[in-house]
């Protein structure tokens, strides 16, 4: 790889010990994937930094880094983390230990520079990349928002990566880095537009088990379509695929039209979606029936809007005594939606609004705290995550409407 002045002196050493094995891994991981260059980022996100994942070795390795001095050099959100910071208390899944090393990794991260934002959804609140800007993102629903729906450039990167793109503000010019990269491979016509939300997650986890690595480009859908809905959409397809990225023509930025997407050639392949189709992907992501646990909702995390629209529903309403239902967000959208009074309507009918985490986080202590449990959820991410992916739980897939319909019931209705 050709190397910039300042990026031969992170690798020699001339900033820094942390700077300079960041810059050897970011460079191997370049020539791996035949980069001419390394390219400037104006920001990264962090996932996976969860104790369940990366363990003591993992907490041994960052505060290594913050012990030695190292610092992000662009600013660096982090993804979700294993505890609630708000509800320590309330979480009786935690033990002292648990949220002792949780805490350890969350310090560490703030002692190198990073926003511990510990959301799935930056971009709700502070982490906004512009058209075109490179990033070096890991979680794999926010690649596909942030080069789909913003049009900046960031491929699918993992935990390690991001971290070392962060401390020294650079990553490898490859993959959706490169503008033919980004270019769609396959058409996709839907037959049918889907009625809410959480059926453009069931699309996009039923067009990733198709297409895997191949950009889809989307015929047949709305252009009124809202923010939320493109999320789940690229939610469902990074569970299900390595793709980062999506095109719906007169939505997405870099989509005018179907030829444009395809240089004016024919799609590599054609597919044709029927509501039958995404009926039946549907009900192989749901493992449970009957009665349930834990109504989780928001994964990826809650908007603002979608905190709104779910106290209206609410309102008035009380949830099942056997049930807990957890709306799942982060700090900043539930201090405006706290101060808009939707959490004091979630708590009055016996729900929580919670963040920093989630089910699918939370998955394996839950299974070992209660055994298998029965979770509903409007996510077809979660969905797959907490039951056929991991088999942690039986879980259940609906419409926002359908899962606060079984919190106040206590059942699922068919």
């Amino acid at each position: 790889m050709r190397l910039a002045k300042a990026e031969r002196g992170m690798l020699e050493g001339e900033y820094g010990e942390c700077a300079a094995k960041a810059m050897e891994i970011l460079v191997k991981l370049g020539e791996a994937y035949n980069a001419a260059r390394m390219v400037k980022i104006s920001s990264t996100h962090i996932a996976d930094l969860v104790y369940e994942t990366i363990g003591d070795s993992g907490i041994a390795f960052i505060e290594d880094l913050a012990n030695k001095g190292a610092k992000v050099r662009v600013f660096t959100t982090t993804n979700v983390t294993g505890i609630d910071r708000r509800r320590l208390k309330e979480f009786e899944i935690y033990g002292a230990d648990y949220i002792t090393k949780e805490s350890r990794i969350l310090q560490a991260l703030k002692r190198i520079g990073c926003a511990n934002t510990c959301s799935c959804t930056p971009y709700y609140f502070s982490n906004l990349p512009r058209f075109n800007e490179h990033v070096a993102w890991s979680e794999s629903s926010t690649v596909p928002f942030i080069n789909s729906v913003l049009g900046a450039r960031s491929n699918r990167e993992g935990c390690l990566s991001a971290l070392m793109a962060a401390l020294t503000g650079r990553t490898p010019l490859y993959g959706y880095h490169l503008r033919e990269n980004r270019l769609g491979k396959t058409l996709v016509k839907i037959r049918k537009h889907p009625k809410a939300t959480h059926e453009y997650g069931i699309l996009g986890y039923y067009i990733g088990q198709m297409v895997v690595d191949k950009v889809p480009v989307f015929s047949g859908l709305s252009r009124k379509i809202y923010t939320e809905d493109l999320v789940e959409l690229g939610s469902g397809l990074g569970v299900s695929s390595v793709i980062g990225m999506y095109h719906i023509p007169g939505v997405t930025p870099e989509t005018k039209t179907e030829q444009h997407m395809f240089r004016n050639e024919k799609p590599e392949e054609t597919i044709e979606i029927e509501e039958r189709d995404l009926r039946e992907t549907c009900r192989k992501l749901c493992t449970g029936s009957g009665k349930i646990d834990i109504v989780a909702l928001g994964c990826p995390h809650y908007s603002l809007q979608q905190l709104e629209r779910a106290s209206r529903l609410l309102e008035g309403k009380k949830v099942h005594e056997d049930v807990r239902l957890w709306i799942q967000t982060c700090e900043p959208v539930y201090a405006a939606a706290a101060h808009a009074g939707y959490v004091n309507v979630v708590s009055k009918a016996g729900g929580l609004v919670t963040v920093d985490t989630c089910a699918s986080a939370l998955g394996p202590l839950l299974r070992r705290s209660h055994g298998k449990l029965t979770i509903a959820t409007d996510s077809a991410k979660q969905a797959f995550y907490l039951g056929p992916g991991r088999g942690w739980h039986n879980v259940l897939l609906g419409s926002m409407e359908d899962c606060l319909k079984a919190a106040a019931k206590g059942s699922w209705e068919e």
